[in-house]
């Protein structure tokens, strides 16, 4: 009996209890509001990081710098694109703009690497086809000048076997085999000559490409150790900070803090993971304010992504490289074949230049009469090649004169 006296009694002063609970707090809201500013006991866990939440920030910031189609310019730019990164500070759109319009900083077009390889549409290989159809052009046209000069010559050939005949139906036999051989000689010395020289312009693109490639490596260098030290440095900076900042707030038994320190700096994108991420798929860290592109080198540390397209842009650009243009000095096969026709040149001009001397001599010692005439006039004429003369038929005429000369 006691039992169940006592139950309802208990019931109902609960009940009053829990009314009363609920009916002051209503009629005074602000003695609750105030109760709970000043109480020390936390009413809530809303403050406290998700773990999952870190990871999918940190997830997605991953996705954006490997798939994100789109860059962000002017205003804001720098904090829009590369999150997380330092861009906040002075500067960070000024080094944002430089990111999209240096080759030394990686020439992004893209957040997402994907969209930016595909956009820049792998530059080396794009330069390697871009030289080969050069190389192409310049050995056809060398060819095409050889197969010029050949059908050149043959043409001619026919015009240089009637003056061949007619010098030797004059008896003068070594003159008919010069035609002959020059004839034969100049159209094959041309299209050796043009051959050698498109050969020489493509061997020296290939060398001076190749010099100025070998020559971007020391600095191409520079960059991947500018990011391994500098990149090593900052997570282990990063990773000290967390680690002092997680033990400050456990030993003042600040539990949520040190909660928060641990989640946010070991899953968050603001932590180390996003750190990483900036330091490897990322542009890379800004470091201190940039007032000027001359502070980017001192306030930046690129990413290893901006290390391999930047290197991948020196490495174009030194394959656009062009050869300075041959000189007459530096053309053998140009030189060859002016000698070859030389000699010939030269005697006939010698034979041509004594035959004027005899005439001259002979003119002096008596009157030229009219039977000398002609050949007093042959030979002052000039042994430069006009109208299509051969060497031979100035060699000719200097022999004629010589004749007259020794019969007067």
């Amino acid at each position: 009996m006691t039992v169940s006296v006592r139950l309802p009694i208990v019931a109902g002063a609960i009940a009053a209890v829990s009314a009363a609970a609920v009916v002051v707090p209503a009629a005074h809201p602000d003695r609750l509001a105030q109760a709970m500013a000043t109480s020390s006991v936390p009413v809530a866990l809303s403050a406290w990081a998700n773990p999952v939440n870190e990871l999918l920030a940190t997830l997605e910031l991953t996705n954006d710098y490997l798939l994100g189609a789109y860059y962000n310019e002017g205003a804001g730019g720098g904090v829009a694109n590369w999150r997380f990164a330092g861009f906040d500070q002075t500067g960070g759109d000024l080094l944002n703009t430089a990111l999209a319009t240096q080759k030394s900083l990686g020439f992004n077009s893209f957040v997402g690497n994907v969209a930016n390889t595909v956009n820049n549409a792998t530059p080396i290989l794009r330069q390697l086809q871009v030289n080969l159809g050069g190389y192409l052009n310049v050995g056809l046209n060398g060819l095409n000048g050889a197969v010029t000069a050949i059908s050149s010559g043959v043409w001619g050939y026919p015009a240089a076997l009637i003056d061949a005949a007619q010098l030797a139906l004059n008896g003068q036999i070594g003159e008919a085999f010069n035609v002959l051989v020059d004839a034969v000689v100049a159209p094959a010395t041309a299209a050796l000559n043009s051959l050698l020289t498109a050969g020489a312009e493509i061997g020296g693109d290939l060398v001076a490409r190749l010099g100025a490639v070998i020559a971007t490596i020391p600095e191409n260098i520079t960059k991947f150790a500018g990011w391994a030290i500098a990149g090593s440095g900052l997570l282990a900076e990063k990773t000290s900070q967390i680690f002092t900042t997680w033990v400050g707030k456990l030993t003042t038994g600040d539990f949520e803090g040190a909660w928060n320190t641990a989640i946010e700096g070991l899953l968050g994108p603001s932590g180390l993971p996003g750190l990483a991420i900036n330091v490897s798929l990322g542009a890379g860290v800004q470091t201190g304010p940039i007032d000027g592109e001359e502070d980017i080198a001192e306030n930046f540390v690129p990413s290893l992504r901006t290390a391999v397209n930047s290197t991948v842009w020196n490495v174009q650009e030194a394959m656009t490289t062009t050869a300075a243009p041959l000189s007459a000095q530096a053309r053998p096969a140009a030189a060859r074949a002016v000698a070859v026709s030389a000699p010939r040149a030269a005697s006939a001009e010698s034979a041509a230049a004594t035959g004027s001397e005899a005439a001259g001599a002979e003119a002096t010692a008596a009157p030229a009469s009219e039977n000398d005439t002609p050949a007093t006039t042959r030979s002052a004429a000039p042994s430069v090649r006009k109208g299509g003369d051969s060497p031979a038929r100035a060699g000719q005429q200097s022999r004629t004169a010589r004749a007259s000369a020794a019969a007067r």
